[in-house]
């Protein structure tokens, strides 16, 4: 289905300023795109919401024991202190795919963040062990990122 700009743009921006309104009305629904994994946007918007928050303990929850031992406090705040200079807070995420790969889903989102105007590209690897979901790898990539 084809939709003519001008329409596309006021329903999008509509869409934006009733979501704006209402955010932080009562408890957040996370949203979970055709294709991807049921666990997976809970995991990264809670992830991604503590990155924001400087909440290493919340952000880290989910790790493996590799990741958590890749992934220090120390590691986090600098890792976290260079991509709030270079491409600033964690807006929103899409969801553009998923691959599996061994034992290990790859999970794909194009991401805003407030001083990138380009997308960023977040691959969260997840492994599931037993009941439980771990997230195995993080990557984050922008043009300003790629920038020395």
């Amino acid at each position: 289905m084809r939709y003519k700009l001008p329409v596309f743009c006021l329903c999008l921006l509509t869409s934006v300023l009733i979501i704006t309104a209402f955010s932080g009305c009562g408890p957040s629904e996370t949203v979970r795109a055709e294709g991807e994994p049921e666990y997976a946007p809970v995991i990264a918007d809670d992830l991604m919401q503590a990155f924001n928050k400087g909440d290493y303990e919340t952000y880290s929850k989910d790790f493996d024991t590799a990741m958590k031992r890749a992934v220090s406090e120390t590691v986090f705040e600098q890792m976290r202190a260079t991509v709030m200079e270079k491409i600033g807070n964690y807006k929103s995420r899409e969801f553009t795919g998923v691959e599996k790969d061994g034992v290990y889903t790859v999970v794909l989102y194009n991401a805003k963040f407030s001083k990138e105007p380009a997308d960023v590209i977040l691959k969260f690897v997840f492994l599931e062990s037993g009941e439980n979901t771990l997230v195995s790898g993080l990557w984050f990539d922008s043009p300003k990122l790629r920038e020395n």
